[in-house]
């Protein structure tokens, strides 16, 4: 317990040099589990500028490392086992480099994001904003509010973007899992059936797992996903490196007409930008997320190497026969059945976590429409039929490789490199960006990378799509 003298010197403090948001909160106190002295303190320390506003008391709050495993998934998945599928549109030095490229641009672009977020917080008194109100604070506060009537705007663009892709993904992730499933099936049967079959019945497993309503709750499915996907992509790598060909067996550079596919698809890959910031936000400690050894930078690290592993390794052991997930290539024997079926259940666990941030998006635009006693039955209905479009698109168009370049073209250029980069100008703009304006010229350059990835990744993508139904 606090002593009295510590209590009146600290509500002293307060009249001296409290801000007016801290007097607000104050008023409010008796609604919070959070002491007067706590806030005090944070608003002092926040004025001085030696903490950021953190007032994430939520019983549904995340540790480190379930944040770290949230971070690890959202950027691990079928886009893992479709990098040999990437290097084979690049070649093998360029795929490499190529690799290390995007992994750097992805985890710069993370962080930048992040940080505008965190700065826009404590600049307006928040404790956390999701991706759109990310957008809209920053075009808000810019400038001093001369972009404010272009706040809207922004938001509904971010939202857009981070609707096109967690759609995507869930149809890509309903796609991997059929079939994965269905080579098993017919490899014990010898029953054939066609891939729309598989794809409908996916619709059993993924139903309750995307209707998943709570971060906290996605952590064992989190875990599981991380074990399962680490023992599969382990014996995975065991098969491909089995009479492994020679290097120079596999050109170094490809057709630079195919080069978008290759950037589509390692986007899609490694980018999980959509989800990261409702992840940060659910934080016990949000401080711990960035920083040279943060969450961030360890679980890009993990996701990058992966990323050129498995990719090398599968390109040079399949060549051009490599399919859409590596796991597909593997021969019919027990235990490459029983990677395939891990990696599959893998993909289902993660399945709900990609839908958590596009549910979050649409929820807030209908959530004020709805009475109060039936917005529990409107949410989940809401998940429900979000689910069912996953499952009937890919039922639409079940051809893997080229739905993931697709996916990755229309909507991670803009949600990853662009938007990062223009919210990091607006935000720290008065605040100076750097020597002769380095940020500046940095982020017009990745402005100019997204459109033309945007473009070129969706034309090649739609012929490719074109092409294997003609």
């Amino acid at each position: 317990m606090m002593s009295d003298d510590k209590r009146k010197s600290s509500l002293s403090r307060v009249k001296k040099d409290c801000t007016p948001t801290c007097h607000i909160r104050l008023s409010l106190r008796s609604l919070t589990n959070v002491s007067i002295y706590e806030l005090v303190e944070a608003d002092l320390h926040r004025k001085s500028g030696t903490e950021e506003p953190n007032f994430r008391h939520s019983n549904y709050a995340t540790s480190d490392v379930s944040t770290f495993l949230n971070v690890l998934k959202s950027s691990l998945g079928s886009g893992l086992l479709a990098m040999p599928s990437a290097f084979m549109n690049a070649g093998l030095l360029v795929g490499f480099l190529g690799t290390l490229l995007v992994g750097f641009l992805c985890a710069h672009c993370t962080y930048i994001l992040v940080k505008s977020s965190q700065a826009l917080c404590s600049q307006l008194d928040k404790s956390h904003f999701n991706y759109p109100e990310t957008s809209e604070a920053a075009f808000q506060c810019a400038l001093k509010g001369k972009f404010k009537k272009y706040s809207t705007l922004a938001k509904q663009i971010t939202n857009i973007g981070i609707l096109l892709p967690c759609y995507g993904v869930g149809i890509i992730y309903v796609l991997t899992a059929a079939a994965t499933f269905k080579q098993v099936f017919e490899n014990y049967t010898g029953l054939c059936y066609g891939m729309r079959w598989y794809v409908l019945l996916m619709i059993i497993p993924v139903m309750p797992i995307g209707t998943i309503r709570q971060m906290k709750y996605m952590v064992p499915f989190s875990a599981m996903a991380n074990l399962f996907l680490l023992v599969g992509v382990s014996l995975t790598l065991y098969f491909t490196t089995s009479d492994f060909p020679a290097l120079s067996s596999r050109p170094l550079s490809c057709d630079a007409t195919r080069l978008p596919l290759f950037l589509s698809t390692v986007l899609f890959g490694m980018e999980g930008i959509g989800v990261i910031l409702p992840i940060e936000n659910a934080m016990k400690n949000p401080k711990r997320f960035l920083g040279f050894t943060g969450i961030l930078n360890c679980a890009m690290v993990i996701v990058v190497s992966l990323s050129l592993t498995m990719g090398v390794f599968g390109y040079v052991k399949y060549g051009d026969k490599v399919q859409g997930s590596i796991t597909l290539n593997l021969p019919d024997t027990i235990l490459a059945q029983t990677v395939k079926v891990l990696v599959a259940l893998a993909i289902l666990c993660t399945y709900g976590l990609q839908n958590i941030a596009a549910a979050q998006i649409i929820w807030k635009v209908l959530q004020p429409k709805i009475p109060k006693e039936k917005e529990d039955f409107v949410y989940y209905t809401m998940r429900v039929l979000i689910v069912l479009g996953h499952v009937i698109s890919a039922a639409v168009i079940p051809q893997l490789a080229p739905v993931i370049s697709l996916v990755g073209a229309l909507g991670l250029p803009l949600l990853g490199l662009a938007m990062p980069a223009l919210l990091e100008t607006l935000t720290f703009w008065e605040d100076g960006l750097g020597l002769w304006r380095w940020r500046l010229w940095k982020n017009i350059l990745l402005g100019l990378a997204a459109v033309v990835a945007l473009v070129s990744g969706t034309w090649v993508s739609c012929l490719e799509i074109t092409e294997a139904y003609s």
